[in-house]
């Protein structure tokens, strides 16, 4: 008995993580130490690893705001293809079949919000009013993205690549100056533009019309861009969210989640291995039997 109970339970200890937690906990506290420094000195490995991670996490976050923002405004003003305008035209759709209103702006939709609630409710009117809501819903969201995407530029003037950035909406800005030149001419109906020209073939020749309109729809596109790229340009550099100050917060964040990670590490560092594995033995032997344990001496 005194035989089986010693092998299954040197069976048991050599197969029990007695030394990761110990080897994990060692490397946490490496860690630490790292972090600690950084935070102290601003300098070192870790500190500009942080800090390209902090730039890198804010293009990427600036990238899919881009991206919403397009989504909701479309690429040009009243794009059809864009959320706000699809539920713009439902609300113009609703609010005519719910009242014989034609709406033709934004002013008018507290109003008639108003207006629907103080009426008896019917199919039509619940329609009109779920268009309105869902408007101004998506109208806030693309508000708070808009706010979101202003506070990444702001921050990342402040940051490593706040040259690169610049130079790269100047570059595109002149690009974009050109081709709309290009587009429209120096003044307006210039014979040497290529909008003018294009107008010119439809008159001679309808089937020409989507080749017009193609072009034009890159007009309102480089438009709107331009307005884009000119209000990044003219955002302020952050006072107070720098990727500075964004970097030491994301390294305090790294610190507590490490102490709660330690915390469980130490815990399990510190289980008497050997106790436990010689007391999953003795229970073993006393539940299991002979060919339990045989089993677990293979």
């Amino acid at each position: 008995m005194a035989t089986y109970l010693s092998t299954l339970g040197q069976k048991l200890y050599s197969i029990l993580p007695q030394n990761e937690h110990t080897r994990q906990l060692s490397k946490i506290e490496q860690e630490q130490t790292l972090l600690r420094t950084a935070l102290t000195t601003k300098s070192g490995e870790t500190f500009q690893k942080t800090i390209t991670q902090t730039s890198d996490a804010l293009q990427a976050e600036r990238q899919k705001c881009s991206t919403a923002l397009e989504r909701m405004n479309g690429s040009f003003y009243q794009d059809p293809k864009s959320l706000l305008k699809k539920a713009w035209d439902r609300i113009v759709e609703h609010v005519k079949n719910a009242l014989s209103i034609d709406v033709t702006e934004r002013g008018q939709l507290d109003g008639l919000s108003s207006h629907l609630d103080s009426l008896a409710s019917t199919p039509e009117r619940e329609q009109a009013k779920s268009a309105i809501k869902n408007y101004i819903s998506t109208e806030q969201k693309r508000d708070r993205i808009q706010a979101q995407m202003t506070q990444i530029v702001s921050s990342q003037k402040t940051g490593p690549k706040a040259t690169e950035l610049n130079t790269s909406l100047l570059t595109e800005r002149k690009t974009l100056e050109n081709r709309q030149k290009e587009l429209c001419g120096s003044y307006f109906q210039d014979p040497d533009s290529l909008l003018d020209k294009a107008w010119k073939s439809c008159e001679r020749d309808p089937a020409l019309l989507d080749a017009y309109q193609q072009l034009d729809s890159e007009r309102k596109s480089i438009e709107t861009r331009l307005i884009s790229i000119n209000h990044q340009l003219s955002i302020p550099a952050s006072s107070d969210r720098t990727i500075e100050v964004l970097s030491l917060e994301s390294m305090t964040a790294q610190l507590q989640a490490l102490e709660e990670t330690k915390s469980k590490a130490t815990n399990l560092a510190g289980i008497d291995w050997k106790q436990t594995a010689y007391n999953a033995a003795k229970l073993a032997l006393v539940t299991g039997g002979y060919v339990l344990t045989q089993t677990l001496l293979v």
